[in-house]
């Protein structure tokens, strides 16, 4: 995503219509990779309930603030260096996701461990 947002900011036509392009790929696969996880750790009766509330706070509240807050932030510093500094915090939001799951994986893997022990 971080590479979709900044492509554009080239300047040239080659970079705007590859980071379009690439709009589709990225909205889908966050969006796939979200509803994955809430069907494998919320019970089958709340799958419907939970991607209903996802997608109403994804495209209502989310939509509502990004657009108030990147059009204000935009008017303020200027479009590239808000375009900019939306990719640093989605590439920040990236790098923070990638350890996460490793954290918990060295976690599960030392309690795996005691209890074999045990």
């Amino acid at each position: 995503m971080t590479i979709r947002i900044w492509l554009p900011l080239t300047g040239s036509i080659a970079g705007i219509f590859i980071g379009q392009s690439l709009q589709g790929v990225t909205y889908m696969i966050m969006y796939y990779s979200c509803v994955m996880f809430m069907n494998r750790n919320r019970s089958k009766e709340l799958h419907g309930t939970g991607q209903s509330l996802f997608y109403m706070v994804q495209t209502g509240l989310a939509c509502t603030f990004s657009n108030i807050a990147g059009g204000w932030l935009g008017g303020k510093i200027g479009l590239f260096k808000t375009y900019f500094l939306y990719g640093l915090v989605l590439l920040a939001v990236t790098v923070l996701c990638a350890f996460v799951p490793r954290s918990h994986l060295h976690k599960d893997i030392a309690k795996q461990k005691e209890t074999d022990f045990l």
